[in-house]
């Protein structure tokens, strides 16, 4: 019986994980791919379907997905390789190369240009203004994460809680740089609570903050990179009940 001295009120502790990892194509040339058309081709010369799982707990709320495509030209006689990345039969992105050696497009997705428990269908279509390119590697990766390097901190994930929470966080990032995390409340992630660098396989734990509706945010500092959520998230959250 609640007093003057005393509350009914319990306090509830619980754990959620999520686990999103960064998919991987791996290589989906054999061997090597001679390009010759000259204007887009009717069909992929290259494709993949990656997947982001599906929190098990709906106040994990997925935001942003970053997509990283790697080509290896072996040779080039035109003058440009153009490019188109498709996901989910929609454009997401041109491009144009020159020169030989590996060559890097990002993209960064938002909400409603993705799936996420189900796969995302990728499709990379290559032309040339003449001659030919031949190409020895095509990649594609896939996270929860960004692929932004302003200070703009792009929202990431959300975490539809009103309380404590302490965070484990493991990160990655694909490429040769690294990045920025921001744990923030709110959908934009300000005022921010925790700001840390990370670089490859990073581990972080942030100390215990008040969230409200907490948002996680990244970014990278290398043109080419991709930050994103490695292996799980863990948050240990305490509210009253």
């Amino acid at each position: 019986m609640a007093d003057r001295y005393h509350s009914d009120t319990q306090e509830r502790v619980e754990v959620l994980a999520y686990t999103p990892d960064i998919q991987n194509s791996g290589d989906l040339e054999a061997a090597t791919k001679t390009i010759t058309a000259t204007a887009k081709p009717g069909a992929a010369d290259y494709s993949a379907n990656l997947t982001i799982p599906a929190p098990s707990d709906a106040r994990w709320q997925v935001k942003r997905a970053g997509v990283r495509l790697q080509l290896t030209v072996d040779s080039i006689t035109a003058g440009h390789l153009y490019g188109s990345l498709y996901v989910n039969g929609v454009e997401r992105k041109t491009f144009d190369l020159t020169g030989t050696g590996d060559k890097l497009v990002v993209q960064d997705l938002t909400e409603g240009q993705f799936n996420v428990g189900s796969a995302n269908s990728f499709g990379v279509y290559l032309w040339v203004d003449s001659g030919q390119a031949v190409v020895s590697l095509c990649q594609v990766w896939q996270a929860v994460g960004s692929t932004d390097t302003s200070y703009l901190f792009p929202f990431c994930l959300q975490l539809l809680h009103k309380g404590l929470a302490q965070w484990m966080i493991e990160t990655n990032r694909i490429g040769t740089g690294t990045g920025d995390l921001r744990i923030g409340q709110g959908d934009s992630c300000r005022p921010s609570c925790y700001n840390t660098p990370f670089g490859a396989y990073s581990v972080l734990i942030p100390s215990t903050i008040l969230s409200h509706d907490c948002g996680v945010s990244m970014r990278v500092n290398n043109v080419g990179d991709l930050g994103g959520f490695y292996n799980t998230i863990k948050t240990i959250l305490r509210s009253s009940s």
